[in-house]
This record gives structure tokens, C-alpha cells and sequence, in this order.
């Protein structure tokens, strides 16, 4: 085991002038993992940075994190706690501690220069998710095995044990006289993943073993590869990217296969919205449908509109980024650059109002349609800079996802 996931992690080339930082959370999956990393770097401790987040869910929460820094301590390593906003976990409760997780550890290491965070999913998970991924009817995307390396929140992760098993680690931990923590809900069949851990039990029985499920799911993200390569040769062919960021499709994405023009759209709906899951596939049938007719349809925050020459934009929707900030900061869409805000002024949407002032002193140089939900600087009123062009005052309007990010399929 030591040897398969030390030449997995040389092979990554890591810059070893920055730590890699490591999610630990005191189950026996992540503690394995940090006696792993502990191994690989050596006498260099100061290479490996431990962190762990406290959701604020259970009261034995804050005993495992102190378990996690006894053991960092030991091994030589530094250790941080980081804790969640509990008014940040809205909806669904699980999906909220894996977001709220991911943005806490990746704003702790933008903050301390650290560009690489390592995370303990085992070829367990693999099987797992790929079973409730089936029971969700997921496609090919749902279904590919977890990636090994992905970048999010502009940091890049690692998962070093997608195929060493559960069982693995903790006859690891107990050579080593390590403990660990054991999470009640793993056994709580409450929840669909321990339904899904224990039908994994079962179906062992009859041959289909956790390794067999995270090997067909490793096929499946092969085929998934493809699939996005030949999606981004293209969006490159045959899509845009506007000043107004929108997306803009030619007439040749409707001759494209089925699937590569659903994933081209996704994907515009994700840049434009800044949507993390895809749009469910029954309802982007339908509003392509109505787009092809020459109808324009809404979706996830987004305007699908024909174009004049047989395709089609994909740009925000008014509805969706109404409302007005203070911020310098716009819809997550946008940053005004130049001179600071003036007093009592605030960003929002050019809207109807704002096209007819653009209109008034001639500043209109793009569709009226996709003025609409462009960011203008207003007060009392009034609007004082659109989103083309740098004003006399040197505000300008940045877009904060470059054009290069939609055509990035991965």
C-alpha cells in the first residue's frame, strides 16, 4: 500500500517549496491518510499541514479534532481547526457540511499560500457513491469514478486512496497502534449511504465485490474523458464567449450528437450562472426543444434565446440578479475595477431603465436583449457607468469568470 500511494503522489510533482495540506477529520480513512502522508514526507515535516473542521453537528465533534492534533503533534506536523458558520447550513444537511468544508479549508489555505489540500475518499466511496448514483438514475457524469485530482475554489485536490479499501487502512492503523474515530451515522441506516455500505456487504455474496464497482466506475470515467475532449474541440468550432459574458452557440451546434450539444449547454448554464450542478436532464430537454422552435426559455438563472442566424445565447436572467449591493462585487459575475464607488451608489442590473439611458446617450453597442442583466453603477436613479466601456471617472466593469473557464470541460 505504502508503495502504490507514494508512486501515485511522486507522480503528481508536487512543488515541494509549499505544504500540502491534509482534511482530517478523525475517522479511520483520514487518520490513515495523514500516517501515509506523515511517511512520505519524512524529516520534512513542515511539509505537511493538518486541518480539520469542526461543523458544529455533533458534540464528539470537538473530541475527534483534538484526537486529530494529539496524533499531528506526534508525527510532527502543525495542526488548525477550522469552524462552520452554523447559519451558513442551509438545505440539504449533509450536502451544506460538504460545501461549507471545501470553502473553509480552501480559504484557510488561499489566506497561507497553500495551493494543494489532500482528502481521504477510499476505493469504498467509489463503490458507495456509485451506488447511490445508480439509485438516483444518474448518467455517465454521476456514475464516472471520482476523479483523483480536481481543482475547486482554485485549489487543487488530491485523493492519494481511491484504491486502497477501508480494510487496508485500518489494518494499517492497527500495526501502528493508531486509533481512530468511528462516525455513528457510517452504521445509521437512517442515511442512503450506509444502506448503500451494507447492500455492498451483500452483494459481495454473489461476486460483485467493491473492487469490481470502483473498477466499472474507473471505465466509466475513461469513457467520460473522451466524451469532455470531444465536447471542448466543439465549443471551440462552434461557441462564443461575449463581452457581456454570455455564451453564443452557431447554427452548427444543432448538427452536433445529442449528448455533446447537452454537455456544451450545461456547461454555458454553469459559467453563466455560476452553478455548480448540472440543470436535471428532463428540464434542459425541454427548453432546447423550445429554443429549436425559436421560442426563448428560462433556466437556472439563465435566458435561452435564438439568435438571428439559426443559434442560440446563453446569457443570466434579469429575474435571477435583480437586486442591488453596496459591494464592489456584482452577481458573482462581475468586479468594478477603477475609481472607488461613489457615495450612495450601488451596483445592479441595467434593466429596462438602464437600456433607455444607454439608449439616450448612444452607448448601446450590443443586443438590447442582453444589456438587460448586465451590471450598471446607479445613483439615485441614474445611471453612471455601463458595462462596455470605462467612464469618464474610470469605472470599469471586469468579469470575475474569464472566457477561458468555459471552454475548461473538465
Amino acid at each position: 500500500m505504502h508503495e502504490r500511494v507514494f508512486g501515485w503522489l511522486d507522480d503528481c510533482q508536487l512543488d515541494h517549496q509549499r505544504p500540502l495540506a491534509v482534511a482530517v477529520s478523525g475517522g479511520g480513512d483520514s487518520m490513515a491518510l495523514l500516517c501515509l502522508l506523515s511517511d512520505w514526507v519524512g524529516s520534512d515535516s513542515h511539509r505537511l499541514v493538518v486541518l480539520s473542521v469542526d461543523h458544529g453537528l455533533r458534540a464528539e465533534a470537538r473530541h475527534e479534532c483534538a484526537r486529530v492534533a494529539e496524533l499531528s503533534a506526534r508525527l510532527g506536523h502543525r495542526h488548525h481547526l477550522l469552524h462552520v458558520d452554523p447559519h451558513r447550513m442551509t438545505g440539504n444537511l449533509m450536502a451544506a457540511a460538504r460545501r461549507e468544508r471545501y470553502r473553509l479549508i480552501a480559504e484557510w489555505a488561499a489566506r497561507n499560500h497553500l495551493s494543494t489540500v489532500a482528502l481521504g475518499h477510499t476505493l469504498d466511496d467509489q463503490a458507495e457513491t456509485f451506488m447511490l448514483n445508480l439509485a438516483r438514475g444518474s448518467g455517465l457524469d454521476g456514475l464516472a469514478a471520482m476523479r483523483s485530482r480536481f481543482r475547486r475554489h482554485a485549489v487543487l485536490w488530491l485523493r492519494p486512496l481511491l484504491d486502497v479499501s477501508r480494510h487496508e487502512l485500518r489494518a494499517m492503523l492497527r500495526r501502528r497502534e493508531e486509533s481512530w474515530c468511528e462516525d455513528p451515522s457510517n452504521d445509521d441506516l437512517r442515511f442512503k449511504r450506509a444502506r448503500a455500505r451494507k447492500m455492498l456487504g451483500e452483494l459481495s455474496a454473489i461476486g460483485l465485490s467493491r473492487e469490481m464497482i470502483a473498477a466499472t466506475a474507473d471505465r466509466l470515467r475513461s469513457a467520460r474523458g473522451a466524451l469532455v475532449h470531444v465536447t471542448a474541440s466543439a465549443a471551440r468550432a462552434c461557441a462564443h464567449v461575449t463581452d457581456l459574458c454570455e455564451i453564443v452557440f452557431s447554427a452548427d451546434c444543432w448538427m452536433l450528437e445529442e449528448e455533446i450539444r447537452r454537455r456544451l449547454v450545461v456547461q454555458a448554464i454553469r459559467h453563466v450562472a455560476g452553478r455548480e450542478h448540472a440543470p436535471r436532464q428532463a428540464s434542459l430537454h425541454r427548453v432546447l426543444m423550445e429554443v429549436r422552435a425559436g421560442h426563448g426559455a428560462t433556466l437556472c438563472g439563465c435566458q435561452l434565446t435564438p439568435t438571428a442566424e439559426s443559434g442560440f445565447r446563453v446569457g443570466r436572467e434579469l429575474a435571477a440578479c435583480a437586486g442591488r449591493t453596496s459591494d464592489d462585487h456584482w452577481d458573482g459575475r462581475w468586479h468594478l475595477s477603477g475609481a472607488p464607488m461613489p457615495a450612495k451608489s450601488q451596483i445592479g442590473a441595467i434593466g429596462h431603465e438602464g437600456v433607455c439611458q444607454l439608449d439616450a446617450r448612444r452607448e448601446i453597442d450590443a443586443p438590447r436583449p442582453s444589456l438587460l442583466a448586465a451590471p450598471g453603477l446607479w445613483r439615485d436613479g441614474a445611471l453612471l457607468a455601463g458595462p462596455l466601456a470605462t467612464s469618464s471617472h474610470g469605472w470599469r466593469f471586469v468579469p470575475t469568470r474569464p472566457a477561458a473557464r468555459f471552454f475548461d470541460m473538465d
